[in-house]
C-alpha cells in the first residue's frame, strides 16, 4: 500500500504494536482456557487418526518404490560388472534411478515425521499456564524483537479482513518448559495442534 498506493492495496493500515500486544493478550487467555486447549486437542487427534490410514498407504507405497528402485540400480550394477551394459548406459540409468531413489527417501522421511507427529502427547496444561504467565511478563517488560520471536513461534496465520475482523490461529505447544528471560524459546517443540479464534483481538 506504501509502495503503490490504496489501488493496489485497499486494506486497513493497523498500528503494528497495538495488534501484536493484542494478540499476545489473547493468546496468554486462551492458554489458561484448559477446556479450549483440551478440546483444541481431541480435535487434533481426531484429525490425525482420519488422517493416519491415508500417511500409513502412502509410507508402505513409497517403500515399495524405494525396494523396486534399488533392485534396479543392483541389475545395472550387475549387467555393467559382468558387460552387458556400457559404461555410458549404466551411468545414465544408474544416475537417473539414483535421483529417484533420493527423492523417494525424501518422501519417506517427512511420511514418517508426519505420522510420528499424530503420536506426540497433549501438552500439559499447567505448563501452558505458566507459558501464558510469562507471554503477560514479555508484553509489559520484554523488547519488541522477543515478542516477534514468540508471535512467530506461537501463531500459525493472523488474517486481517478488516479493523473489525481479525482471527488469528494459534499453536498449541507439544511441549512446554520455561521460556528464559531473553525468550530464546528453546523450552518449545513443534506444535501438535492450533486454535482458530473466532473473535478479533481486542
Amino acid at each position: 500500500r506504501y509502495k503503490y498506493g490504496p489501488s493496489k492495496c485497499n486494506g486497513d493500515r493497523l498500528p503494528k504494536d497495538r495488534l501484536e500486544e493484542a494478540v499476545l493478550t489473547q493468546l496468554a487467555g486462551i492458554y489458561r482456557n484448559h477446556q479450549l486447549i483440551k478440546q483444541a486437542v481431541a480435535e487434533a487427534a481426531e484429525r490425525g487418526e482420519r488422517e493416519r490410514p491415508k500417511l500409513e498407504h502412502a509410507l508402505a507405497s513409497c517403500r515399495a518404490d524405494i525396494a523396486q528402485t534399488e533392485r534396479k540400480l543392483d541389475r545395472y550394477y550387475e549387467a555393467f560388472e559382468t558387460g552387458d551394459l556400457s559404461a555410458t548406459d549404466c551411468h545414465q540409468r544408474v544416475h537417473r534411478h539414483s535421483a529417484r531413489l533420493e527423492t523417494l527417501r525424501e518422501q519417506e522421511a517427512d511420511l514418517t515425521r508426519q505420522l510420528a507427529k499424530h503420536a506426540d502427547e497433549p501438552p500439559d496444561t499447567a505448563a501452558l499456564a505458566a507459558l501464558a504467565d510469562q507471554l503477560d511478563d514479555v508484553i509489559a517488560n520484554e523488547s519488541p524483537e522477543q515478542a516477534k520471536d514468540l508471535l512467530r513461534m506461537l501463531i500459525k496465520e493472523i488474517r486481517v479482513h478488516n479493523r473489525r475482523r481479525i482471527l488469528p490461529t494459534y499453536r498449541i505447544p507439544a511441549t512446554v518448559r520455561a521460556i528464559p528471560p531473553k525468550v530464546e524459546l528453546a523450552g518449545l517443540e513443534p506444535a501438535t495442534s492450533w486454535v482458530r479464534s473466532r473473535r478479533s483481538p481486542n
